[in-house]
């Protein structure tokens, strides 16, 4: 038991002195340091979920415009993807507003290709309408999701940061 103990605190240890000597790297290299108790990578990656979301004094969070991660992309508006949407909507057009959770965004954390958000459920809605109308009219879908986001998130920013945009239709998926 005492040996087993023994192994257990020289880990300790030796995870300690390498998060310490992680930090000294970073620091050396003009990094700011980081929290040691929190994995190197989470931090430091500016591909993390973190990098990619900003606080809202009414929601608690949203996602950042025009971050260019490829695993969190975002559109001018801080919207999923890099397809530029335009507060006016353009004569012809439908406009569907898609709003919902992580299961919508089709984003999973343990993915090891790159996200792309060509591949959401609603970007293929929006390609198959387009196909099926023929572009007459002209199918927009905003795929306004947040991940973490609860119902009551997602009315409450669809109220506060999307309504202007004036969608025909609005679509709420959460899991």
């Amino acid at each position: 038991m005492k040996t087993l103990f023994f192994i257990f605190i020289l880990f300790v240890f030796v995870e300690i002195f390498l998060r310490i000597l992680y930090q000294i790297k970073r620091f050396r290299e003009g990094k700011k340091p980081r929290y040691l108790w929190l994995t190197p990578l989470q931090w430091s990656n500016s591909e993390s979920k973190l990098s990619a979301y900003v606080e809202h004094p009414f929601v608690s969070f949203v996602k950042r415009p025009n971050t260019k991660s490829f695993r969190y992309p975002t559109n001018n508006l801080g919207y999923v993807g890099f397809k530029e949407v335009h507060k006016a909507k353009s004569e012809n057009t439908v406009r569907i507003f898609v709003s919902g959770d992580s299961t919508v965004e089709s984003n999973d954390v343990d993915r090891i290709a790159p996200f792309d958000p060509e591949l959401t459920w609603p970007r293929v809605m929006e390609i198959e309408l387009n196909k099926f109308f023929r572009g007459n009219p002209n199918i927009e879908v905003i795929n306004g999701v947040v991940s973490g986001y609860s119902s009551i998130e997602s009315l409450s920013e669809f109220q506060l940061r999307s309504a202007y945009l004036k969608p025909d239709f609005v679509l709420f998926q959460h899991n």
